[in-house]
């Protein structure tokens, strides 16, 4: 588990455990997890998982989803989930889901 700067609380994502299912977008779109799948996402609040939402990714354009999920983009969310030195980037919805301890607060999209 990584600390990721807030008192008493990890980082432990599900999306980097061994077997763990990626989740299909009603949209279209493969993301690391059914959790990402929230307004905010879509809406560019999300950074890194944010950046996963591209018509390039979108199901109807690719051919194999490794070729998605082996993109910069992709490696990109991984590397801001293992890698200490980069906690502010971390996106919220993580941190949400799969925050260890104190949990960050809770988002709430209106409208």
């Amino acid at each position: 588990m990584i600390p990721i700067g807030q008192p008493e609380m990890t980082l432990d994502p599900n999306c980097l455990k061994k077997n763990k299912k990626f989740g299909w977008t009603a949209r279209g779109y493969l993301l690391p997890c059914c959790w990402c799948d929230v307004p905010s996402t879509y809406a560019g609040k999300q950074g890194a998982v944010s950046k996963l939402i591209q018509d390039k990714f979108h199901i109807d354009k690719i051919e194999d989803f490794k070729d998605v999920v082996n993109s910069l983009e992709w490696k990109e969310l991984y590397a801001i989930l293992t890698d200490n030195s980069r906690q502010n980037d971390i996106p919220q919805v993580c941190k949400r889901h799969c925050g260890q301890g104190k949990k960050s607060k809770r988002e709430f999209v209106v409208g």
